[in-house]
């Protein structure tokens, strides 16, 4: 069970970036909605919670990023940019959360 707690948080991320964008984005709208708004704020809160958890680890931005490429097959070359996006939000993400639990566990 240690192990699945480990790794939890990289099924989820894999689970909505296949299937988010595979059934959410029926046109422009849909797209940007999901793509400027829910995988950000999403990508962002999972690095926090797998942070407050497993403390911080510098490979997790690098498979964040990783598991949105082949995104690039099943939406387009543009789709690309968002790996960089999700790996700097996932990176502030886990510095946050590194900072919160250094700064409450001081108290």
């Amino acid at each position: 069970m240690d192990y699945l707690r480990k790794y939890f948080c990289f099924i989820i991320i894999a689970i909505v970036y296949y299937l988010l964008p595979a059934f959410c984005i029926v046109d422009t709208g849909s797209g940007m909605f999901v793509l400027f708004l829910i995988l950000p704020v999403f990508t962002f809160f999972t690095a926090v919670f797998f942070t407050l958890i497993n403390g911080f680890k510098w490979y997790y931005s690098f498979i964040v990023a990783a598991l949105w490429l082949p995104n690039i097959i099943i939406l387009n070359g543009s789709a690309a940019i968002y790996a960089v996006i999700f790996f700097v939000l996932s990176l502030v993400g886990q510095l946050t959360a590194f900072a919160m639990s250094k700064i409450l566990l001081r108290r």
